[in-house]
């Protein structure tokens, strides 16, 4: 399939570690549309569509493909470095002990039990 470009790792990375993810998700996550940069990982096999998400308006949601798995050369989602083992300077960003940041499903859910 060639060469990713950046854009492509970045939704290669929040689809892996937050999926099922909503091409909204990935976009408010990189600040910018993100939608055929999915597509086209859709057509390289990395991402696939997983069904619609129970949110307004009924996104699909996607996640990444055994190929996804082939091509990084990893057993299963589970062996993804945690951040602190690629850049020791994320630890300063990223607290464990932080809840996580929502996902635009957790809001959902948030919001409709709230009414």
């Amino acid at each position: 399939f060639g060469v990713l470009s950046n854009a492509a790792y970045e939704v290669l990375a929040i689809a892996a570690y937050n999926q099922p993810v909503t091409k909204t998700y990935i976009s408010q996550i990189r600040g910018i549309a993100s939608s055929e940069v999915v597509e086209s990982l859709v057509e390289k096999g990395l991402l696939r569509e997983s069904g619609r998400i129970d949110l307004p308006g009924r996104p699909m949601g996607y996640v990444t493909t055994e190929k996804f798995l082939t091509v990084f050369n990893l057993d299963s989602l589970d062996s993804l470095p945690v951040p602190e083992e690629f850049d020791p300077g994320v630890e300063r960003l990223f607290d464990p002990n932080e809840q996580p940041l929502s996902t635009p499903e957790e809001e959902a859910q948030t919001e409709e039990s709230a009414e």
